[in-house]
């Protein structure tokens, strides 16, 4: 974010060379703030979802650009391009630092996964075959699917 902050603040000045680099700098920060969004989609949301979250995401993204293109033809006219410029990189760049600052954000050193068999497969679900399990089918109105038991394997 805070590299298309910076794309939007090189087109303010009214010279062709900045304006370009902007346009460049701003040009190559969307892909990283596109992709960073539906990979994030992608990791939160469940298989049997993501095709739902994927078209709500895009509906959530394109109904304000589409807004946005309408309200800055009408705020051009009255404020100017480069006042519209400084407050698109502006507000920017201060969601930029919101999210540089939150913990989540910050690299920890993790430690590698043990995982056991009971850590992946809990005790519960091998004694209840009927239980549902995530990603079964079972909320669409598909038979459940079961475990093998201890003895099957």
């Amino acid at each position: 974010m805070l590299v298309a902050a910076a794309g939007a603040a090189l087109e303010v000045p009214p010279l062709l060379p900045p304006v370009l680099a902007g346009d460049i700098v701003f040009g190559a920060a969307i892909p990283w703030l596109v992709v960073g969004l539906i990979s994030l989609a992608q990791r939160v949301t469940p298989p049997e979802l993501q095709g739902r979250v994927y078209a709500a995401t895009e509906t959530l993204i394109t109904t304000p650009q589409t807004i946005s293109i309408a309200l800055g033809a009408a705020l051009i006219t009255v404020a100017g391009y480069q006042a519209l410029l400084l407050t698109m990189a502006a507000i920017m760049a201060l969601a930029a630092c919101y999210l540089l600052t939150r913990p989540e954000q910050r690299r920890t050193a993790r430690r590698p996964a043990t995982r056991t068999a009971a850590a992946t497969s809990p005790a519960g679900q091998r004694s209840h075959p009927d239980r549902a399990l995530p990603g079964d089918g079972h909320a669409a109105g598909l038979p459940r699917r079961r475990l093998p038991s201890d003895g099957e394997r």
